[in-house]
């Protein structure tokens, strides 16, 4: 089924979970070319998603997130926190959070899914200029 979406654009509706693989696959590098390949879907469906339904984009980051976390809670609880490598970017992103930890969590938390959505929003397909 087809639903009007914005700008008037016929937007086709996919189930969640691939609307969510969509930007998940995208934040993993994946072109866009070969995403539509494997869900089977058109490209235009993979640029809609990606450039107009945000909360598909903050559940996928989500759920990255979360499995990131728990790994490295694991291996913190087992006592093995050295083996978990840390970049430079890494380093960066503690600082920006400890310099920030006044704020309430939740405007952090926001920060972070505004910062990750831009990401993705720079990686869709470019307007056509009229």
């Amino acid at each position: 089924m087809d639903v009007q979406g914005f700008m008037g654009a016929i937007v086709r509706r996919i189930p969640g979970e691939k609307a969510a693989e969509i930007v998940r696959l995208r934040a993993g590098g994946m072109p866009p070319e070969e995403i539509a390949g494997r869900l089977g879907i058109s490209m235009s469906t993979v640029y809609n998603y990606l450039s107009k339904h945000q909360a598909f984009a903050d559940e996928a980051f989500l759920e990255e997130l979360r499995a990131e976390l728990d790994a490295f809670h694991k291996v913190y609880q087992d006592g093995n926190a050295e083996l978990i490598s840390v970049s430079g970017q890494a380093r960066g992103l503690a600082q920006l959070l400890r310099k920030y930890l006044f704020m309430p969590e939740e405007l952090t938390a926001q920060a972070l899914l505004n910062a990750h959505w831009r990401r993705l929003d720079a990686c869709r397909r470019p307007r056509r200029s009229t």
